[in-house]
């Protein structure tokens, strides 16, 4: 008699003890269920054909954004080319980047800062003729400074030995309109974080054109 109480409370604790374990058991089979189902939707987004296309493309840049470093060098217009190619999964592109800056302090030395990068991205079709293709990536910063002078061909091809070389993080989003299937043109917006001792945030907005064409089947068995 006096166990009664005892005993509904351990069968009480038993079934919400059950109740836990299966409510457990669900929530990993439903955890399971959405692991497949995302990565069904990975792999049916495998690109089958990677490489089969190169988009050429040349812009005007110009830096807009204004901070520490612009007290010291005043940005002019800049030029970027960049190859685009369909990867795996999403898009690869290669760009290099060319922008000078003028010396308004007292340095009496001009830069030019020189950037290849790499980046990877994914294309979003926006309409039949808009696409918007957003990308990051990582890029070396060679700072070329005027003051510096080349007195031998020994030194022209060794150039980077009278540089300066930062690593930085690139953010790039371009809007795109096809004038036909090989011609489009392009409006850019890209944000450069240089890492030197103190951080350098450059702001670009860019306009320009690119070309599409098959790949090569030389230049496919090396990408490959």
């Amino acid at each position: 008699m006096y166990n009664y109480p005892y005993r509904k409370y351990c069968n009480i604790t038993k079934l919400k003890l059950l109740y836990f374990q299966n409510n457990t058991i669900m929530k990993k089979i439903i955890f399971l269920c959405f692991i497949l189902l995302l990565n069904k939707g990975l792999i049916a987004s495998i690109n089958n054909s990677p490489f089969e296309s190169l988009s050429l493309s040349m812009e005007l840049l110009k830096n807009v954004n204004n901070n520490d470093f612009h007290y010291f060098y005043e940005s002019k217009n800049g030029l970027k080319t960049s190859i685009t190619t369909p990867f795996y999964w999403g898009n690869i592109q290669a760009s290099l980047k060319l922008i000078p800056f003028v010396d308004i302090g007292d340095y009496d030395a001009n830069i030019l800062i020189i950037q290849p990068n790499i980046k990877w991205g994914k294309n979003i079709s926006l309409s039949d003729n808009v696409t918007w293709f957003n990308s990051a990536g990582l890029g070396i910063n060679i700072f070329y400074f005027s003051d510096k002078t080349f007195s031998s061909i020994d030194e022209i091809i060794f150039f980077i030995e009278k540089t300066e070389s930062e690593i930085g993080f690139i953010y790039t989003s371009i809007l795109g309109y096809s004038l036909n299937q090989k011609i489009h043109l392009n409006l850019d917006i890209s944000n450069d974080i240089i890492f030197t001792y103190k951080k350098i945030n450059l702001l670009y907005v860019g306009m320009g054109m690119s070309y599409s064409i098959k790949t090569p089947n030389w230049i496919k068995l090396i990408l490959e």
